[in-house]
């Protein structure tokens, strides 16, 4: 059986052949391949996110309700808080208000049946195995229609642009298709991670709320006073006064904000070529691996630049081995043997009724 090329794996040897070095190539004891010791904490809330999302979802799988899925949610949360998670503050949201940004906001509960939750797939070829994992596949309540769902995390939130040239969805509809699932397309779930104070109030609305607060007990008179004086007020004193008489002067954060789901457009012809590039950049990879390791370090080329190395978690031990330094004592503190998953098995073609 061919060796299974992933998604990821792909997408990061595009990226840079030096990444792909050091996560899939890197010689160690254990195998191939290595990864930072402290995982970036994009990388850390991304991965709680999708254990939320995944026992939350798997409650109504197993006929559950809202409350009971929120309840299994906020359970994990404190599971992943009590293993060690820490937030990281300053420009990033708490873990707490990022999940509660995905459970006030999220739609998929009310608008489709949940089918499979992180479900595994391996699609087999000539050219290889491609496996995959799927966070979600729902079935449309109003048309029957199938979707793939795939949860992201984001510092900025996606435009149309960067969604339009994506390939996770069209690969992983492609897949499915082969595999006999009926899949109509795909959508994404996005929740944003950045810090987003809330909108303070404008001044007409903070005069209106506290002419509405002190109506409550004022006499006509003392409300005509009211209506007459308010306005005149500065931004400063109002504000001033909204807490004094314990009135909200801030509005909610506009979950368009913090919050997308979206379906991606996609034609057969992007669904065909796209699940075709990764098939054709697997085989070339599956061609690198067998080369003699001095030779697969040599053609692993850098992409370096700012855009690329910004956030790459190799950084330290790339910059290390083109000054020149201490490989192996950046090694030995900063990175590890990459653990191994499990292999997925190739899937079963599945009958027409799916």
């Amino acid at each position: 059986m061919a060796v299974g090329v992933s998604h990821s794996r792909v997408e990061g040897y595009l990226m840079c052949r030096r990444k792909d070095w050091y996560g899939y190539q890197f010689p160690t004891d254990e195998g191939r391949g290595i990864r930072r010791k402290d995982d970036s904490f994009s990388l850390s809330l991304g991965t709680a996110i999708h254990r939320i999302a995944a026992v939350y979802y798997t409650a109504f799988m197993e006929g559950g309700g809202k409350f009971d899925a929120d309840a299994s949610a906020w359970d994990e949360f404190n599971d992943i808080i009590n293993e060690g998670f820490e937030d990281r503050g300053g420009n990033y949201a708490s873990l707490e208000e990022v999940v509660g940004r995905f459970l006030d906001n999220e739609e998929i509960s009310d608008r489709f049946e949940i089918l499979g939750v992180e479900m595994e797939f391996n699609l087999p070829s000539d050219e290889g195995d491609f496996p995959f994992v799927v966070d979600l596949l729902v079935r449309d309540l109003k048309t029957g229609l199938i979707y793939v769902v795939d949860h992201k995390t984001a510092y900025h939130l996606y435009d149309s642009e960067q969604t339009d040239l994506m390939p996770q969805i069209p690969k992983y509809v492609g897949a499915l298709r082969a595999l006999g699932y009926k899949v109509a397309g795909g959508f994404y779930q996005v929740i944003r991670t950045q810090k987003i104070s809330p909108e303070k109030m404008l001044k007409a609305e903070m005069v209106d709320a506290l002419y509405n607060h002190f109506g409550q007990d004022g006499s006509p008179e003392e409300m005509k006073a009211w209506k007459r004086d308010l306005p005149k007020m500065n931004v400063a004193t109002l504000q001033e006064m909204c807490e004094t008489q314990g009135i909200e002067h801030t509005k909610p954060v506009d979950p368009k904000k913090v919050y997308q789901f979206f379906e991606i457009n996609l034609s057969l012809d992007r669904v065909t070529q796209t699940l075709a590039e990764q098939f054709n950049v697997a085989a070339e990879l599956r061609e690198r691996d067998e080369w003699p390791e001095d030779l697969q370090d040599a053609r692993a080329w850098r992409t370096a630049n700012q855009t690329v190395c910004k956030n790459c978690s190799f950084r330290l031990i790339c910059n290390e081995e083109l000054r020149g330094g201490n490989v192996n004592l950046v090694l030995m503190h900063e990175y590890e043997p990459k653990p191994k998953r499990d292999a997925i098995l190739p899937s079963e073609e599945v009958d027409d009724e799916v």
